[in-house]
């Protein structure tokens, strides 16, 4: 697996990442600071996006503009999206696995290694 990992703020992200290298040793992470650094690592990977695990964090400040991008996103591996709160008109992808802001290492691990969930991904 690839993990790809989109956060703004930095001091979080280096959290994810290292939580993330210390649980997937030898497996890439890459820290990705916007959606432009999303997208180019997205597109490294892009012959094995069925590899490729991204860690999506929404941001009260960015929220619209994020949503938008990430119902374009092509599907990955796994999606595991990290929201303080889920948003009416959020992207309710099937394989996409939902976590809560504040969340544990363990619950991060727990959603990508198992997509394991706190959420529901649909109501249907």
């Amino acid at each position: 697996m690839f993990y790809l990992v989109y956060e703004r703020d930095p001091f979080v992200r280096v959290d994810i990442c290292e939580a993330l290298v210390g649980e997937f040793e030898g497996k890439p992470v890459v820290e990705c600071d916007t959606l432009e650094s999303l997208e180019q690592g997205l597109a490294v990977y892009s012959d094995r996006l069925q590899q490729t695990c991204v860690a999506f964090a929404v941001s009260a400040e960015e929220s619209e503009a994020e949503l938008e991008w990430l119902s374009r996103m092509a599907p990955v591996g796994r999606l595991v999206i990290l929201a303080d709160e889920m948003p009416p008109d959020f992207p309710r992808r099937c394989e996409a696995v939902y976590l809560s802001k504040p969340f544990s290492t363990h619950g991060l691990i727990a959603a990508i290694r198992d997509g394991l969930s706190d959420q529901l991904a649909s109501l249907t």
